[in-house]
């Protein structure tokens, strides 16, 4: 399966990039690697699928696999929360997520985020 996932994330396919991401999370099919999975969510994120947004809002809040980064983790959640999960309990969720670290950022690095969110475009 990891194969044929592969070879449409390689070209481009923001789905599959996902999976593979999620894959390397939970360690399914292939040994657990955060780095790795953090570099499959970043490819579809940066194409603006809100799932991989999410995802990779969630690990740089944390440090998982990538340095912690309040700042960008503060832009991918606002990117992702800008998509219609209104009134859903991810939206909810990565609200809750977006504003705890929000409360750890300086007013200058929380504009920071914002003004980096609302420039954001899709690569």
């Amino acid at each position: 399966m990891i194969q044929t996932l592969r070879s449409l994330a390689d070209h481009g396919d923001m789905a599959a990039q996902v999976r593979i991401g999620r894959l390397y999370e939970a360690g399914e099919g292939v040994g657990r690697d955060m780095v790795e999975a953090a570099r499959w969510y970043r490819m579809a994120a940066e194409q603006g699928n809100r799932p991989a947004q999410a995802a990779l809002g969630r690990l740089h809040a944390q440090g998982t696999g990538v340095a912690v980064d309040p700042v960008r983790a503060h832009v991918w959640l606002s990117l992702a929360l800008s998509g219609p999960t209104a009134g859903t309990d991810d939206h909810d969720r990565l609200a809750a997520l977006r504003a705890e670290v929000a409360a750890s950022l300086a007013p200058d690095q929380l504009a920071e985020a914002e003004r980096l969110a609302r420039a954001w475009k899709p690569r």
